[in-house]
């Protein structure tokens, strides 16, 4: 049986990641300096690889290693 929700029971919904961000973005426009807030919100992407190449994988049907010589 589900439980029953109420409307000051806010704990129970979790918005999902996109609408957060809206919502935070809308909350803060009027803020002096938002600027830097957002940067710390919305960070910028940054490649996990560092500038190595991705693993290409093959059909061999050997075992592969992600790393060879």
């Amino acid at each position: 049986m589900p439980q029953s929700e109420h409307v000051g029971e806010v704990n129970l919904y979790h918005p999902p990641t996109h609408v957060a961000r809206h919502i935070i973005q809308h909350a803060i426009r009027n803020i002096p300096n938002k600027q830097v807030l957002l940067e710390k919100l919305n960070p910028p992407k940054y490649n996990r690889l560092f500038g190595l190449k991705p693993h290409v994988y093959n059909s061999s049907g050997k075992l592969q290693f992600a790393f060879q010589n």
